[in-house]
């Protein structure tokens, strides 16, 4: 039984709220904290604010206020500047049933069933909605202040005053905000209350209880024994989590301009039969979208989960595209096994709704209907996050691999897992999803922790809210990530030991920094500053592991290891370089899985088996995901940690329920764009939507429908036959789309005498004299002669890889290997040019 409440008195830190929103709750509930009294009481005044500001609105013009008078204005109400680390939505919606009140207390809008005809045209007169979108803008993406905000709004009213105008902007930037509806990007989230102790959440809109109801043992057929929380929330204060409705952000997703005509594009795509470039050419893809046979008007949307944890104090700066946050957790430390799925419970509800009924939306390119579903077919994370996410025991354990059925020894001496052997992969004996799913069941109507602990134990399984998607494959959907597999775990506990077993001194890292400052590497690879190589590699992000990896490790280490040591590190290498090329054929997946086999049982030889981990296991695992989901691009976890870096580098007081703030803000950044096109485009001209589109960094999002495709019939067979033998081509070869991004022709330029000589005497040897003479100076006539002029630009970007020219400010990316016939020599000879 719980325990008796005591009698409500107001717990420590905390006051009883007068808003309008809070002043009928009842017991513990119409307690909050200070900090959010102070906040409700300025939505409050807010509120009352734009009650009085409705004759303004509806045409009235206001009283003149002098210069003086407006900065005065300003002084006396400090505090109607509302801190944005604690807005809430404020944009009104229209909802089905009317009589229902989808607003909790908090203010949060809970109903995900959001109309956008409901949300109201901008409040803002219209010449001056242009200045209004630009402020707040200018604030979200360079983080200005409130008060800088504030400053800025003030020089503004002053202008408009100079110039006799009677408009004035509101005083502070919330204000402004709310007038524009751009509060409508974050107007889909819902608020929880989280048991500090057990993680269980209670939705907000709900009068939350004065103690955790959440039972540990649900399915115990005694209520007695089903272990309750009880944690007693006045003295333990709940924190907070912020959902981010899937489906609304779908739905904002799917209305971007040229959404659904590059989303279909895969539906048409002419690619080799024994070549994987895409995730549309794996296997999951593939059997996902055969079992989902959909109409013309239906779309289907495949989506890929990460959960990760992150420092919030640390700065980045980077962006995505068509990626949503859904949530950020509260800290301040990460959720421990089976605590995680509290958070996913609201994920999984609207995924299953999703791939059920799918949502209704409006095709902005035809204005036809189409009805959108969804479906998780891969879940991208760390190896611990995985593991934790899908219901696997930790990597660490004796059931610690997920991708077959074996239970690893323990030594002796250490009492440590010994991850040694198992190589024989042809012999595997793969678990069953089926068998997960039960074991996952069972481990969830378990009674005791006992019987949970033998269960972990016998079979490495537990219960993860994602068992209840009925298409979901826990074993399959588990990608194995090359990103922290291959280049974040293997090359740094390598390094490690070789310095640590005396392989590698400190005269060899110096002379390793001088080496590696005369390297120069491609465009899209990072350089490691020379310090970091004397610092033992100390630091390095996962892009610096992949160029120390592919270039620098081949370069610099082979004078310093010993032959067999070197030899046995390159088959990683090897195997690194065809894995990460943009495109793999069948031939070049049994390569890697054959280096990567062969490098776990060598390293066994080499090194004591204790130094075998759990990642080097994985190794062998790979193939299997490279033939489910493509390559490795199609499972990179860069985007995810990126997207840690626009939420680590948001600003924040560093108080409490900065998770909010977190969220809010994110959205705010990733969305300005959408809010741009859909609610501010029909009031504003073209060049004003470029400069406001222009300062989101997000033109790619709309520029890519409407981006100029100056090659058409682009055959990719028919490019990588020519790109493995020269034989194959004909002298007017078409390049990739998007070869020279934004497109415009720069003034043709003639080609030096000697050049140009060189350019027709290369396509004799390579075409002969006969097939070459349609394309050379005797016949100008022919469809596609070679003639002197060009257009020179100084990058161009071919199947996956940037090129620089030689001209350009920097010489990284200039550097090629090429294939030349030579003369006498039948077989093509790779050689270096810039």
């Amino acid at each position: 039984m719980s325990p008796t409440p005591p009698k409500h008195k107001a717990p420590k830190g905390t006051k009883i709220c007068p808003c309008f929103n809070c002043r009928n709750l009842k017991g513990l509930a119409a307690f909050q904290r200070v900090r959010t009294v102070h906040n409700h009481m300025k939505e409050e005044r807010k509120r009352l604010l734009t009650l009085v500001r409705e004759p303004i609105e509806q045409g009235i013009p206001p009283v003149q206020t002098t210069a003086t008078a407006v900065a005065d204005m300003e002084l006396e109400n400090k505090d109607e500047i509302i801190s944005a680390d604690n807005m809430l939505p404020a944009v009104e919606v229209e909802f089905e049933n009317s009589n229902v009140n989808h607003t909790d207390h908090n203010g949060g809008i809970t109903n995900m069933d959001i109309d956008e005809e409901s949300v109201a045209a901008p409040s803002i007169e219209q010449p001056f909605l242009f200045m209004a979108v630009f402020l707040v803008l200018f604030r979200v993406y360079f983080r200005i202040t409130d008060k800088a905000t504030s400053i800025l709004i003030r020089f503004f009213n002053t202008l408009l005053l100079a110039f006799n105008h009677t408009y004035r902007f509101p005083t502070t930037p919330d204000t402004i905000k709310n007038h524009l509806n751009f509060d409508s990007l974050t107007n889909n989230l819902t608020y929880y209350a989280v048991c500090p102790k057990c993680h269980a959440l209670f939705n907000r809109q709900s009068p939350i209880p004065p103690y955790c109801t959440a039972q540990q043992f649900p399915y115990h057929p005694l209520e007695s024994k089903r272990s309750c929380c009880n944690t007693d929330f006045s003295v333990s204060l709940p924190r907070e989590f912020v959902y981010n409705s899937l489906k609304a952000s779908l739905d904002r997703i799917v209305n971007r301009p040229g959404y659904i005509h590059l989303a279909e594009k895969w539906k048409n795509r002419d690619v080799p039969s024994d070549m994987l470039f895409d995730i549309y050419d794996g296997n999951v893809w593939n059997d996902f979208t055969k079992l989902d046979q959909l109409s013309p008007d239906e779309h289907l949307a495949l989506v890929t989960l990460n959960i990760d944890w992150f420092e919030p104090f640390h700065n980045a700066n980077y962006s995505c595209e068509n990626v949503i946050l859904v949530g950020v957790m509260p800290g301040p430390s990460a959720s421990h096994t089976t605590e995680l799925n509290n958070y996913l419970a609201p994920l999984v509800d609207e995924l299953m709704l999703l791939h059920n009924e799918g949502i209704q939306v409006t095709n902005p390119e035809t204005g036809s209907s189409i009805l959108v579903k969804a479906a998780l077919i891969m879940v991208a994370c760390d190896m611990p996050a995985a593991r934790k996410t899908c219901g696997f025991t930790s990597p660490v354990s004796r059931r610690g691999c997920f991708k077959y059925d074996r239970t690893f020894a323990v030594d002796d001496d250490t009492k440590r897992v010994n991850f040694s052997g198992g190589y024989d992969v042809e012999n595997y004996q793969w678990k069953s999803t089926n068998d997960v799913a039960t074991h996952a069941a069972e481990w969830m109507t378990a009674t005791t922790n006992k019987d949970r602990i033998e269960i972990e134990r016998n079979y490495g399984t537990r219960w993860s809210e994602l068992h209840r998607l009925p298409y979901f494959d826990a074993v399959r959907f588990t990608i194995i990530d090359a990103m922290h597999n291959l280049l974040l775990g293997t090359p740094k506990r390598m390094f490690n030991d070789w310095i640590d077993d005396g392989d590698l001194t400190r005269e060899d890292l110096r002379m390793m920094k001088q080496s590696a400052g005369g390297l120069v590497l491609p465009v899209d690879f990072d350089v490691i500053s020379p310090d970091r190589i004397t610092a033992g590699l100390s630091g390095l992000k996962a892009a610096e592991w992949k160029s120390w990896v592919l270039i620098y490790s081949p370069f610099l280490l082979q004078d310093r290891l010993t032959v067999m040591k070197f030899q046995h590190w390159m088959k990683l290498v090897n195997a690194c370089r065809i894995f990460l090329k943009p495109s793999i054929t069948f031939d070049e997946i049994d390569s890697v899985h054959t280096y990567l086999v062969e490098f776990c049982q060598e390293y066994e030889t080499i090194y004591p088996s204790k130094k075998i981990t759990p990642n080097m296991h994985a190794h062998c695992h790979i193939k299997e995901c490279i033939l489910d989901y493509r390559g490795v691009y199609s499972t990179w976890l860069f985007g995810f940690e990126r997207y840690n870096g626009i939420l680590g580098s948001i600003a924040t007081n560093r108080k409490g329920a900065f998770e909010r703030t977190f969220t809010e803000r994110f959205l705010e950044q990733t969305g300005a764009s959408d809010y741009i096109n859909t609610l501010i485009t029909p009031y504003i001209d073209d060049s004003q939507k470029d400069f406001l589109l222009g300062l989101t960094n997000d033109l790619s999002t709309t520029a890519a429908a409407t981006r100029l495709n100056i090659i058409e019939n682009f055959d990719i067979s028919e490019y990588i036959r020519n790109s493995v033998s020269v034989r194959h081509a004909t002298g007017s070869e078409r390049l990739p789309p998007n070869t020279i991004p934004n497109f415009t022709a720069p003034p043709t330029t003639k080609l030096t005498a000697n050049i140009y000589d060189a350019l027709v005497e290369f396509y004799k040897v390579a075409y002969g004299e006969e097939n070459a003479a349609h394309h050379l100076r005797p016949s100008l006539m022919s469809p596609n002669p070679v003639l002197p002029y060009v257009h020179i630009f100084k990058d161009v970007k071919i199947h996956g890889y940037k090129y620089h020219s030689a001209a350009s400010q920097s010489t990284r990316g200039s550097y090629i290997q090429a294939l030349y016939l030579e003369y006498g020599n039948d077989e093509p000879a790779a050689y270096p040019g810039q």
